[in-house]
């Protein structure tokens, strides 16, 4: 599911985490993430629909709280405040789940996974912007980059941190630090193909 999730592919990441939670109802963590699948990414903005599909998804997850861990019950109460009021003031409540997340992230700086949904939730609001000297423009575009780094630092193949490194250069005068993440997920993507067709005909 979440490798559907860093693939925008929003529709099939649901599923996946409806399935997770199908078999087994307690796991509250299958809600969170259908709670970002629902919601938004950078290719598909927010509806109001969606709004309220991810925040009907988050109020079950946290309704499951007792069976997550610590940490888990942490980045549901984060997705919780990212669709806590109303669509017409989800900027406010985008800003409170970036705030959840870095504090989340203040504790848990080698959490992979969520370092780049939280990038991801940078990039949806703020543009990533460069000076022309090739050095990220504002604070906002040096975290986003330097948490991506980060990322691709300690776990080169984590297909979110690759994905998105290529967005932030979109922008970018040189776009050349970008090739081998698109590299790197070109081969992902050709095994993840190969993956599914297995599993299809196994099945």
């Amino acid at each position: 599911a979440l490798t559907e999730l860093y693939a925008y592919a929003g529709p099939q990441a649901a599923i996946d985490f409806d399935a997770a939670a199908l078999s087994d109802p307690h796991l509250a963590m299958a809600f969170w993430g259908k709670a970002l699948a629902d919601g938004s990414d950078l290719n598909d903005p927010l509806t109001e629909e969606g709004f309220a599909r991810a925040r009907d998804d988050a109020a079950k997850a946290r309704a499951l709280e007792r069976y997550a861990s610590p940490d888990e019950r942490a980045l549901i109460d984060a997705v919780a405040k990212r669709y806590a009021g109303t669509y017409e003031n989800r900027k406010a409540d985008e800003t409170a789940y970036e705030a959840a997340m870095e504090s989340y992230l203040a504790t848990h700086p080698d959490d992979d996974d969520a370092t780049m949904l939280l990038v991801e939730a940078l990039l949806e609001q703020h543009d990533m912007l460069w000076n022309d000297d090739g050095t990220p423009l504002g604070d906002t575009s040096a975290e986003m980059l330097r948490l991506t780094q980060g990322v691709l630092a300690r776990s080169p193949q984590h297909l979110m941190a690759n994905h998105l490194c290529i967005h932030l250069y979109d922008r970018a005068r040189d776009r050349t630090p970008a090739i081998p993440c698109a590299q790197r997920l070109d081969a992902m993507s050709v095994s993840y193909t190969h993956l599914r067709a297995h599993e299809t005909g196994r099945n």
